[in-house]
Formats: structure tokens, sequence, C-alpha cells
């Protein structure tokens, strides 16, 4: 389970795939706790786009992930 609360404060730390599509719909404020690959089948996370402040890899890359442009 991702630790934090989401806020700038205390930010979610993600450690791994399913934890960042739990927390990304509603958190302001996420950090990678180590590099993250996305699964083959990635479902598009540009909806929680509108949501997001500040997503800080703090070192770590999330690799396969991808977004639709948005219009």
């Amino acid at each position: 389970m991702a630790t934090g609360t989401g806020t700038q404060a205390d930010p979610y730390v993600v450690t791994t795939w399913a934890e960042l599509a739990q927390v990304f719909p509603t958190a302001g404020y996420i950090e990678l706790g180590n590099d993250i690959q996305a699964p083959d089948n990635t479902a598009n996370l540009s909806s929680g786009m509108a949501t997001l402040k500040v997503l800080d890899g703090k070192g770590h890359s999330i690799f396969g992930l991808y977004t639709a442009s948005i219009t």
C-alpha cells in the first residue's frame, strides 16, 4: 500500500504499478519509491491529470507509461 496522504506536505510514495494506479485518480502529490514498470496492457491514466499536481520521480522512472493527448 502506498504511504502518505497525497498532500504536498505528505505525498503518496508508491513503489508498484498497482499502488500508482490506485492513488493516481485522486492524488495531488505522488513520489516514486523505486522504478516502476507499467504492464503491457497499461490503461490510459490521463483521466487523473485534472487532480495531479506533482509526480516527483525522486530519481526513479516509470517505464511503459503513456497518456492520450488531451484536446
